[in-house]
């Protein structure tokens, strides 16, 4: 461990901070950004499993509206979503 990485005596330290070798703290750096990450990661995977999956109430409107015949779609509309679609691909 070099001397700027050696902890002062009596200081408390991440068992991360003491890891041998050169790049100490940059380890200990990486470590942080990953629990950052994974607490990003934990927060979104909540979100995601409060979100519905299926909205209930769109979807019966739509049914009912298929079901009766009254279900119209704007082609003009639809060719514009399938043409940005493609041009939008990577």
């Amino acid at each position: 461990m070099a001397k700027k990485d050696r902890p002062k005596p009596g200081a408390k330290q991440s068992p991360l901070h003491s890891l041998p070798g050169p790049g100490g703290r940059q380890r200990l750096r990486k470590a942080s950004a990953k629990a950052v990450e994974r607490a990003l990661m934990e927060k979104a995977q909540e979100m995601i499993d409060q979100t519905p999956e299926v909205r209930a109430e769109k979807v019966a409107a739509l049914k009912a509206a298929v079901e009766q015949g009254t279900y119209q779609i704007d082609p003009h509309r639809l060719a514009d979503i399938i043409l940005a679609l493609i041009l939008t691909e990577e």
